[in-house]
C-alpha cells in the first residue's frame, strides 16, 4: 500500500472506519486500491487452481 493509502481512513483494516476523519477525496482513492488489491489475490487464486 503506498503512503496515502495508509493514510486513507476508509483503508484502516478492521472494524469500523474513523467515520469523522473520512472525507469526499478519500473514496475513489480507497475503492481503486481495494478493486486492485482484490484483482492481484483473484489472479493468485486462478493461478493456484491452474497450476
Amino acid at each position: 500500500m503506498t503512503t496515502a493509502a495508509v493514510a486513507n481512513p476508509l483503508l484502516q483494516g478492521r472494524g469500523l472506519p474513523a467515520f469523522d476523519k473520512i472525507q469526499a477525496t478519500d473514496v475513489e482513492p480507497a475503492v481503486t486500491t481495494l478493486v486492485q488489491e482484490l484483482e492481484t489475490q483473484l489472479t493468485e487464486l486462478e493461478e493456484e487452481f491452474l497450476c
